[in-house]
């Protein structure tokens, strides 16, 4: 009874300690004090600068979690650059926040900070400004208001970014500027005007007031000694306005010349790349310096940042187009788009998800066509569209590949079924600018249709044969009177409906047709095991009934199939096999064949505006047997040439196995007895050899660690009972990691397995070599004093030398030595004679060290 009490009042405590926990910790939650910020941008997240910047605010200021609410304003002044803009955005934003004060605004860009400076007092009294990306800034620019304002100017260097240009372009005379004259455009400017005092041996070529068809014309034949620079270029000579993105895709694609650029938003659109301003870094150091601010400290007492925090960033795509060498970059560049083979990178972007059987055959056809070749590599990804059906998981869709392959670049896309094809071509500027697209099985023909001369978009329609399906019920059994078509409400099953119209009128007089698209899965169930024998179904696509339960492909057919009366006809293949008879069917894998044959002509360099859409792919007429036995369909009735699944086997098909077995039982048994004979005399070779491999160092072929230190502890016992001296030596290679980051660890391994054959060449008959590990090896030298060791080293040393001279690379193969010898009138252990060379060796390296520090 005493253990009980016990046991109770220690659950009482712990409930106890539980509750007065859990109170405290609501209390806390509610005496954090929210704190609202107001991200006001001059332009749009439209604009990867401005998404930059935004991303990089966020990533410190929601990192603080509840206690920070952010509120993100655009401008647009990109846009609208009336005068009177202010004035009505003051007053919009006067009512539109009268209820909502900040606890402090981050302004990005120029205009939301000239905004500020002039309504700030009036929208957001005694409420602290930090701002970013602010081109030509000087203190000037706060005057009277400084109490209030500080934040992070942003500094281009275009100095470093030609400086850079000119090391690995030595021939460099002339700079074509690419300069657009937007506000920011105009503060740029000047930094110009210094850049051209800067280098006085370039010759600078202001393209001012063009047109961007006259900008690619200019650029397309510039010559080895020229390079763009590409500054900022929103707007042409004609007022038509490009994102980034798109103006530096365009100039790219027709530059005969790398183009250099001063923002990391142009990079991985076409510009080679430079000291690059990155928006991300912009936005993030001026949310760190919110925080401080929103924790107490005084803008006023926050300097504002002026350095630049620019880092070198290349494009590798562009560095392998105009052949410069990595190792031409300034130490520590960052390189997007890496690519480490000569693969054609390809993104294959389904609309649903890898258990959909349709994208499974077109992924089939896919891989069957391209097997072999090496020299495309697919990225497969899925949408997952059937599943997520709310408006805004596009979106999410949309942020999510935006930032996973903002660093990758594609050498084409292919968009399979209807969601990825509209997805793709509604961002592909922004997520894919330039990349050409293919696309398979796509229904709606009217976007296909809608294509722009210069789209570089070619591909196959999936355009379902309707009439040959119908055609093939009326011959299959000509006593139907009813088509009873089921689908979903998807806008892909209201194609299928309007081409189903479409193909109508030739059976309107024999036929009679009834939808049923819009009823849950169990009243579907009701309607199609009541049909009549006159009535057939025709299953369209059915993923989702009315009350959103979703269905696979297989899951639909098999539960309508499992009550239905009548046989059901279908133009799909996926259907096949889940109780679906057939009809004239189209087949994903021949989609996936067709569509990657686009894909290899696209790669090899064809223009995808020259290979025509396919607008008709082929289809055949497939029957599955066990659903015709089930309604006692005659075969004869089926169209000529028809394919037949599930059909049984005949005798010899089922049992072909045992026949041909039992025909090759004798063949095999004189087989087992040869082959007994031969692994009687071959497995004495494979012991060898095994026992070999495991006492040899794979890359260098002497005995590895083990087998060295049983030769050593032999010899050792040996040397003992014959009085013979023996000594050993600690072998280490010099400056291998140099060796592996100045040359890579190819060479590395090439430099060690070099120093292995320099010694194993020196060797007497009985001497032994291991590898001890890495670059260490152990020489053991019997019957061998430490004086004749030391005639030994120098014949390793010679031959060091004469190596040396003959390899034709840079690297310079050297190497420390330690020795310890066994005297049997005063021995040691083995671990001590190992101990000793061991720190004789590392010894001997610091002074090589010495040495090569003094001569440097």
């Amino acid at each position: 009874m005493r253990k009980l009490w016990q046991i109770f009042s220690c659950l009482v405590l712990i409930l106890t300690a539980f509750a007065i926990w859990q109170e405290i910790v609501v209390v806390r939650a509610e005496n954090v004090e929210q704190k609202r910020v107001l991200v006001l941008n001059s332009y749009g997240q439209s604009y990867k600068w401005t998404r930059s910047i935004v991303d990089g605010a966020s990533s410190v200021l929601l990192g603080q979690g509840e206690r920070m609410e952010l509120t993100i304003e655009d401008m647009d002044s990109k846009y609208v650059k009336e005068p009177a803009y202010f004035p009505l955005l003051k007053e919009v934003y006067a009512y539109k926040w009268r209820q909502k004060p900040f606890d402090l605004v981050l302004a990005s860009d120029d205009t939301a900070l000239q905004f500020l400076l002039q309504y700030r007092q009036q929208l957001f009294p005694q409420t602290p400004v930090i701002f970013c990306g602010i081109n030509d800034y000087v203190p000037e620019l706060l005057q009277g208001q400084e109490e209030w304002y500080t934040g992070v100017a942003e500094v281009s260097d275009l100095k470093s970014t030609l400086e850079t240009a000119l090391q690995v372009q030595p021939q460099v005379r002339h700079v074509y500027v690419i300069n657009d004259q937007t506000n920011t455009g105009k503060a740029i400017e000047k930094e110009r005007e210094v850049l051209q005092r800067q280098f006085p041996q370039l010759q600078f070529h202001p393209l001012e007031g063009k047109t961007m068809a006259e900008l690619e014309e200019t650029v397309s034949v510039l010559g080895e000694d020229s390079i763009v620079l590409l500054l900022v270029f929103f707007e042409d000579a004609q007022g038509q306005v490009f994102s980034y993105q798109e103006a530096a895709a365009r100039l790219s694609a027709r530059s005969s010349v790398p183009i250099y650029g001063a923002w990391d938003f142009y990079l991985g659109h076409g510009i080679l790349g430079g000291k690059l301003v990155s928006g991300f870094d912009q936005g993030r150091v001026a949310a760190q310096m919110a925080v401080r601010v929103l924790e107490g400290e005084s803008p006023a007492k926050i300097p504002v940042v002026r350095e630049s925090m620019n880092r070198f960033q290349f494009d590798d795509v562009q560095l392998r187009r105009f052949g410069i060498a990595k190792e031409q970059l300034p130490p520590g560049s960052l390189i997007v788009n890496r690519s480490y083979s000569d693969q054609k990178q390809v993104l294959v972007l389904y609309s649903y998800d890898p258990d959909m059987i349709w994208e499974q055959h077109v992924e089939e056809g896919l891989s069957k066509e391209l097997a072999g070749d090496e020299s495309i590599k697919l990225v497969h990804d899925y949408m997952d569209v059937r599943r997520n059906i709310m408006p805004e998981y596009l979106q999410h869709l949309y942020e999510l590949y935006r930032t996973k392959y903002s660093q990758k670049h594609f050498d084409a896309i292919v968009a399979v079924d209807d969601a990825a094809y509209q997805f793709v071509q509604n961002y592909r500027q922004e997520l894919f600018p330039g990349v050409p697209l293919i696309f398979a099985g796509v229904n709606d023909v009217g976007s296909v249709r809608a294509l722009r001369p210069g789209d570089p978009v070619t591909g196959v329609v999936e355009n379902i044969d309707l009439r040959g399906t119908l055609e093939t019920i009326m011959a299959v059994q000509p006593e139907t009177k009813r088509i009873v078509v089921i689908q979903d409400t998807s806008a892909v099953s209201m194609l299928h409906r309007q081409q189903l119209e479409e193909e109508w009128p030739t059976f309107a007089g024999r036929l009679e047709k009834v939808y049923l698209d819009d009823l849950n899965m169990w009243e579907l169930q009701e309607r199609v095991a009541a049909l009549k024998p006159e009535d057939v179904v025709l299953l369209l696509t059915f993923t989702q009934d009315r009350s959103n339960n979703v269905f696979t492909i297989e899951e639909s057919c098999r539960l309508l199939a499992e009550k239905s009366s009548v046989p059901i006809y279908t133009p799909w293949d996926f259907y096949l096999g889940y109780g679906a008879l057939g009809g004239e069917i189209s087949r994903g894998s021949e989609h996936g064949e067709l569509t990657a044959q686009q894909l290899k002509r696209v790669l090899s360099g064809e223009d995808p505006r020259d290979i025509p859409v396919l607008w008709e792919a082929p289809s055949r007429h497939v029957f599955d047997y066990q659903v015709m036995k089930k309604f006692g369909l005659a075969k004869e009735r089926l169209p000529q040439g028809s394919v037949i699944l599930n059909r049984p086997e005949s005798f010899y098909e089922q049992h072909r196995q045992l026949v041909w077995g039992t025909s090759a039982v004798l063949t095999c048994l004189l087989a087992v007895i040869f082959s007994l004979y031969i692994n009687i005399r071959t497995r004495k070779k494979v012991q060898k050899s095994l026992a070999v491999q495991a006492d040899t160092d794979q890359l260098t072929g002497v005995f590895n660690r083990r087998r060295g230190l049983a030769e050593l502890k032999q010899i050792y016992a040996r040397s003992l009972e014959r009085s013979k001296a023996m000594t050993i030596i600690f072998a280490d290679a010099n400056n291998l990691k140099k060796i592996n980051d100045q040359y890579g660890h190819t060479d590395g391994d090439a430099a060690i397995i070099a120093i292995a054959e320099v010694l194993k060449s020196c060797l007497r008959q009985n001497d032994v070599l291991c590898r001890f590990g890495g670059d260490e090896f152990l020489i053991i030298l019997e019957e061998c004093t430490l004086q004749q060791a030391e005639v030994f080293w120098e014949r390793v040393e010679k031959a060091l030398r004469k190596k040396n001279c003959e390899r034709l690379e840079n690297m310079i193969l050297s190497v420390s030595r330690g020795m310890a010898e066994l005297n049997p009138q005063e021995p040691v252990s083995v671990e001590t004679l190992v101990h000793t060379a061991d720190q004789r060796m590392y010894e001997n390296k610091r002074e090589y060290k010495r040495v090569i520090a003094r001569i440097q």
